[in-house]
């Protein structure tokens, strides 16, 4: 299936195959099967459903629920209102900006210059995140690993493992509380944002 500044209504199944568009707008929801997904130059509402493939997208503004088993997720110029479900998927956000939710139970994720609000959520996945100045994030992770790094300013800080080994650079420290190695600054009116890091056994590294 190939779209090509489609502007009304759609509703597609595929069991198998390819699902390509370009410069689309409107109410989209697809329930795709193996299907190799690319859309550039999407505007509006769009729910996406999917088994296994490669999923590509470039210059997205709206809303975006994206349902995904395994694959690669490559998501380039994305602003809107963004809620991601992975099982075994591995994402590359760049330029991500909004708010976004993202569950991955299992991977690896990169988001490279985030700007906006970020929840993310996994049990066995590692995340790897750039954020922008005045972003709030916040990372929850059973047992995989989460590297933060602040581009602009210094955030309030909330970072919190019960067995991972938190990497952080001075004058911050990590403490033991109640079997939990913590690292906590609340720069106050100060802080440009927020990052909230909470782990099983996996690291944690921020700067």
């Amino acid at each position: 299936i190939v779209l090509r500044q489609w502007k009304a209504e759609v509703e597609a199944s595929l069991l198998q195959g390819k699902f390509h568009a370009v410069d689309g707008t409107g109410r989209w929801r697809l329930n795709l099967g193996e299907t190799d997904v690319r859309m550039s130059g999407f505007s509006g509402n769009l729910f996406l459903r999917g088994e296994r493939g490669p999923v590509w997208f470039n210059s997205f503004r709206g809303q975006l629920n994206l349902n995904w088993m395994d694959g690669l997720i490559d998501l380039r110029k994305m602003q809107g209102a963004i809620n991601v479900d992975l099982l075994k998927t591995d994402l590359r956000v760049r330029e991500g900006r909004g708010n976004w939710t993202i569950k991955a139970k299992r991977g690896d994720s990169v988001l490279s210059g985030f700007s906006g609000q970020l929840r993310a959520e996994g049990v066995a996945s590692d995340w790897t995140i750039s954020a922008a100045s005045e972003s709030v994030i916040q990372v929850f992770t059973r047992e995989g690993a989460v590297k933060v790094r602040w581009l602009e300013g210094r955030p309030s800080v909330f970072l919190s493992s019960r067995k991972g080994k938190i990497e952080v650079p001075k004058p911050l420290q990590a403490e033991d509380r109640d079997g939990f190695s913590i690292v906590e600054k609340n720069l106050g009116s100060k802080a440009s944002g927020r990052l909230l890091v909470r782990t099983g056994s996996g690291p944690i590294s921020f700067r």
